[in-house]
């Protein structure tokens, strides 16, 4: 879906609506306000509010479908002393997978991850040390770590979900008017078009709330005595 076409349905539905702001938003504003509600949007899977509570009541979690095109599959990442740099492009792992060597076969076994508080106790444990079928990773930094015992893993494989493209970050000049040609003819294919449509209504209700005052009771009025009593 072409950017243009992006946000002229976000144009369309605010107006569907009632709304004006259309008007007086610059595409730069538009880019965003996208990309913040796409990075919710991923969140939204990777950290789906728990049930029985409001948190997220307004936000659509993500089908796991919704997703594939970001979604980069099996990728080997070689290790020295255990530790291997993550792609540029990572944004959330979703499994990894070390290269060991069993009864002269070699293949994959799943690790456990595990965080920085708990890896080093976990290793020392002689229950929950690393084993051969069963290695331990942690991420930090650009990294990924592979814990062994008296074994070595030369490659890990990883699932991940890469950084989605940010529209504001495309070298692309904003036009006063988006039907520019140039700014016209740029395809976002990161998202399937149900999950576009999700995002694209996430960015117009997020519009007509930060703009629209009366749309949110609560808010906290502008002050306009500047202090002056």
């Amino acid at each position: 879906m072409k950017i243009s076409d992006i946000f002229y349905t976000i144009d369309q539905n605010m107006q569907i609506l009632g709304s004006f702001v259309f008007s007086n938003i610059e595409p730069k504003e538009y880019a965003l306000q996208f990309d913040r509600m796409v990075d919710k949007y991923i969140d939204s899977y990777i950290k789906p509010a728990q049930v029985g509570t409001l948190e997220g009541i307004d936000e659509i979690q993500a089908d796991v479908d919704n997703l594939r095109f970001i979604k980069v599959i099996d990728t080997p990442i070689s290790l020295t002393n255990g530790v291997g740099a993550l792609p540029a492009n990572y944004r959330n792992l979703l499994n990894s997978r070390s290269q060991v060597t069993i009864c002269n076969v070699t293949q994959r076994v799943p690790n456990r991850l595990h965080d920085s508080e708990d890896v080093y106790r976990v290793i020392k444990n002689p229950f929950t040390k690393p084993k051969l079928s069963s290695p331990i990773s942690r991420i930090y930094g650009n990294s990924i770590q592979v814990y062994t015992d008296n074994f070595v893993v030369p490659t890990v494989y990883i699932d991940y979900i890469r950084k989605p493209v940010k529209m504001i970050e495309l070298g692309l000049t904003f036009p006063d008017n988006y039907y520019d040609t140039g700014f016209n003819n740029y395809d976002y294919l990161d998202f399937p078009i149900e999950a576009l449509e999700v995002i694209m209504d996430n960015v117009r209700d997020r519009l007509l709330e930060m703009v629209e005052s009366n749309r949110l009771n609560t808010a906290v009025q502008e002050s306009q005595d500047f202090g002056k009593k």
